[in-house]
């Protein structure tokens, strides 16, 4: 079985962003999941192996999971896997997008100022 992880994730700029809004995102997702699933962060960290205080790290954004804890712990909440990535992707897909259209635009403007510099120096 293999599991569904975006490759949009594979970060070249504004690294620091991204990292920020996909632990965030990915934390809102586990916590949604676990409290649909009416677990507490005590149940679920004991079943997962991992501490109470760990997973509330995960749930906040401000740590992100090692990969096999955090495939250990999705088992634990949700059986179907790729339900998980698709209820994350799905978090997660439009913000990234947004983020690109800004990244574009500001290329673009730079270019544009490179271009006016360019025709200034000429004259």
């Amino acid at each position: 079985m293999s599991i569904f992880f975006p490759k949009k994730l594979i970060m070249t700029k504004k690294t620091d962003e991204y990292r920020l809004i996909f632990s965030k995102i990915l934390g809102r997702t586990i916590r949604n999941l676990r409290e649909s699933a009416e677990m507490s962060q005590e149940k679920l960290g004991r079943q997962a192996d991992v501490s109470r205080i760990t997973l509330g790290k995960w749930e906040n954004g401000k740590v992100l999971p090692d990969i096999y804890e955090l495939y250990k712990t999705i088992g634990e909440i949700c059986p179907n896997q790729a339900s998980f990535w698709e209820s994350f992707e799905g978090k997660f897909d439009p913000i990234f997008q947004e983020m690109e259209k800004a990244a574009d635009l500001e290329k673009y403007r730079e270019y544009m100022q490179l271009a006016k510099k360019k025709e200034r120096n000429k004259r």
